[in-house]
């Protein structure tokens, strides 16, 4: 495991304990203007993929299939730092990856896919996957961590140099 996943796991953990990881997603939108939401990040796997589950009724989505750059950066309030990571989206839909969508769909809280359907399921159980249901998965290339706590401010920076992370203070 790449040590900047180990160390951004932990101040994500450090910061949302068992609450969402509220984060911001940038995409340049289908004029190529830049846009930005909130979003929750579901996971950051040990290879350093961040994954979202998405609409695939939102723009952002169609944003990233025509530009999958895109930046997400966290604000860490406890410790007044900002984390920021650089990469490429692939959005996950019906017909990339079902597997990977279903394992998704069946983890997520129930009003969580109550938000996906117009059903309301008042026993319990899982309602179907709709075909809108997408993830979006980023490949990070470049994260940065910002202390803005100190004077100076202290910045951490990690470059994927062709598959080599390599690390720098700024």
């Amino acid at each position: 495991m790449e040590q900047w996943v180990t160390e951004i796991r932990g101040r994500l953990t450090a910061e949302f304990a068992q609450r969402p990881a509220v984060c911001v997603m940038a995409t340049v939108d289908l004029n190529g203007r830049p846009t930005a939401r909130c979003m929750i990040c579901c996971e950051i796997d040990h290879t350093g993929h961040l994954l979202f589950v998405s609409d695939r009724r939102t723009g952002k989505d169609d944003h990233l299939r025509a530009c999958p750059d895109t930046e997400i950066c966290f604000w860490l309030s406890t410790t007044q730092t900002q984390v920021r990571v650089r990469g490429v989206a692939t959005v996950v839909d019906a017909e990339a990856d079902t597997f990977m969508r279903e394992k998704w769909w069946d983890q997520l809280p129930r009003e969580n896919r109550d938000i996906f359907t117009s059903a309301i399921n008042h026993e319990g159980q899982i309602p179907p996957m709709p075909q809108t249901f997408e993830l979006i998965v980023v490949d990070a290339s470049e994260v940065e961590v910002q202390e803005l706590n100190t004077r100076p401010h202290k910045k951490q920076l990690w470059k994927d140099t062709g598959g080599r992370w390599e690390s720098s203070v700024v």
